[in-house]
Order: C-alpha cells, then sequence, then structure tokens
C-alpha cells in the first residue's frame, strides 16, 4: 500500500500562515507525518508533475516555500523525504476523470486546482482497484466517501488524520529488527509498541529502561518470538513489580541464585532477566531462548 496526500496537508492559506498556533500545528503535522513514512520505510507517497509545479514551481507557492525565516528551515526537511518517498504516476492517467467525495473537504487553502487534482489521483487508484492511504491535513478528519459514475465499488482507503497513525503499519520484525542493537532504535521499538499494542505512550512507563550490549545482541538473533519480545518487554514497563508478578503472562520473579536479578516470561521456556538500577530504572541483562537453561524452568 501507498498513500496519496490530500492538499491540506501541504498548503495552508495565507491567513492561518499568519496565526502562529495555527501555523505551528500545520508544520509539526507535515513534518511528522512525511519523517514517519520516510523513517519507518511505511509507503510511498504517490506523486504527479502537477503536484510537483504546484508545490514548487507555481506563481501562487504555499506560505513555507516564501516565508523568508521559514522557508530556510523546512524547504530542505520536506525535499529530503519527500523527494525519496515519491513514486510518480502517469499525469495523462489523470486526465480521464476525477472523483467527488462525502461530505466536501474543507479547502481554506483555497488551492481548489490542488483539491481537483487529489481527486483526480483517487480517481486513478479507483480504476487500478488499489488500497491506500490518505493521508490527511489538519483541516480534514472526516471519514470521507469517494465516488465516481464509472466505478460502482469502494474505494479502500485507510485515513491517517496524525502522524501516530502511521505507527499501526510499521513492521517492527521485519523491517527494523535488524537494527534494533542501535539503543534509540530499540527504544523507539519499544515505544512504538506500546502505542500500538497498549494504546499508551512512553509517559505511561513504570519505569527507565535501558539494554546491556549483551542483550540487545542476543535478541537480533531470535527469529520466532520477535513480537513476543517487544510485547512481553512493553507490558513489564507498563506494570508495577507487583503487578507484574501477578501477571498471568509476566510471571515476574527474582532469581534466587544471582543477587538483585530477575526475570519475566516471554513464553512458557523463554526467559528474559533484568536488573533495578537505582530507583525508576530496569536494565534488561540477558536473554534465554528456548533450550538455554534458566535455572528453576520446567
Amino acid at each position: 500500500m501507498n498513500t496519496v496526500f490530500e492538499p491540506s496537508l501541504l498548503f495552508i492559506s495565507e491567513n492561518d500562515w499568519a496565526n502562529p498556533a495555527i501555523r505551528d500545528r500545520f508544520i509539526l503535522h507535515l513534518l511528522d507525518n512525511i519523517k514517519n513514512i520516510y523513517e519507518y520505510s511505511i509507503c510511498n507517497v504517490y506523486w504527479s508533475q502537477r503536484y510537483e509545479e504546484l508545490l514548487w514551481n507555481h506563481p501562487q507557492l504555499p506560505p513555507w516555500r516564501v516565508d523568508r525565516d521559514w522557508k530556510i528551515i523546512l524547504i530542505p526537511q520536506i525535499y529530503k523525504y519527500l523527494s525519496q518517498l515519491q513514486l510518480y504516476v502517469n499525469d495523462q492517467d489523470l486526465l480521464i476523470d476525477s472523483c467527488n467525495v462525502t461530505p466536501n473537504m474543507g479547502c481554506r487553502h483555497s488551492r481548489t486546482e490542488a483539491l481537483e487534482h487529489f481527486l483526480q489521483l483517487i480517481h486513478l487508484m479507483r480504476i487500478r482497484n488499489e488500497e491506500i492511504f490518505v493521508s490527511l491535513g489538519i483541516e480534514n478528519k472526516e471519514d470521507y466517501l469517494f465516488s465516481c459514475k464509472c466505478h460502482p465499488e469502494i474505494l479502500k482507503t485507510i485515513f491517517i488524520r496524525n502522524s501516530l497513525d502511521w505507527l499501526k503499519y510499521i513492521d517492527l520484525e521485519e523491517k527494523l529488527w535488524g537494527t534494533l542493537k542501535d539503543s534509540e532504535k530499540f527504544n523507539m521499538a519499544i515505544e512504538i509498541t506500546s502505542i500500538k499494542t497498549f494504546e499508551k505512550g512512553k509517559k505511561d512507563f513504570k519505569y527507565q529502561f535501558m539494554c546491556s550490549d549483551k542483550f540487545r545482541e542476543s535478541i537480533i538473533e531470535e527469529r520466532e518470538h520477535r513480537g513476543k519480545i517487544l510485547f512481553s518487554i512493553t507490558k513489564r514497563l507498563l506494570l508495577t513489580e507487583a503487578e507484574a508478578v501477578k501477571d498471568a503472562g509476566l510471571q515476574d520473579e527474582s532469581i534466587k541464585s544471582q543477587d538483585n536479578t530477575r526475570r519475566f516470561r516471554v513464553t512458557k521456556s523463554v526467559r528474559i532477566h533484568y536488573i533495578y538500577s537505582g530507583e525508576g530504572k530496569i536494565i534488561f541483562t540477558e536473554y534465554l531462548p528456548e533450550g538455554k537453561h534458566d535455572e528453576g524452568l520446567s
């Protein structure tokens, strides 16, 4: 699946740009969306020569393209990400027809030609019968229905209203697993799992955490239980020790033969060891896969 950008993700009116609160929301929403798509290799962005012209070479450019202070900051970032995500369609294919949209989409940016072109892109997806993400701007948040006379079937769409919505579609177990030796990437994977699986964020963690080099190196080799590893670690961070001990899945417990070391379950025969490091901090020290001896396991 790939995505089509709804125009209010890219365009903003002069009046809205002059309002610092709206301007800042617009910038953050745009940058967070394209960064998430790029950094997590989620999909490509369907693009056309017409969109390119409207964004970069049109007589009426978006305010962020002409604002002397902001363009220095924004243009390099937006171009960097977009240029590597764009998947061009043939503009001639867009001239066949366009879709109607219900309810009507807001167009405060007054770029009606951009909205018309967007609906042509959507129509092309209908011709292809291709399921797509539709990345919405801050102005448009409804469940939209795209229709046309020539195609009675409903276009399959997933609407992205918030940049965090992209996290549901990140392939942690395949695309990102090999990067988890990097502590920042590992922390990111745990935070994403918290949002995707538990609908909670980093602020809900009961502990700060870090991983020993030995721990990260050992989980990189894992093939079968990747999802369960991320699930179990995230769950442990969201629970107090007392809650983790009572949890039927984790069954957190101390290891009598190892001072200060505790363990919890990933599966019936797979464990993760950890220690406390000061108040409110956990260090994951060892991953014990199936077949590796761990005292006290049946």
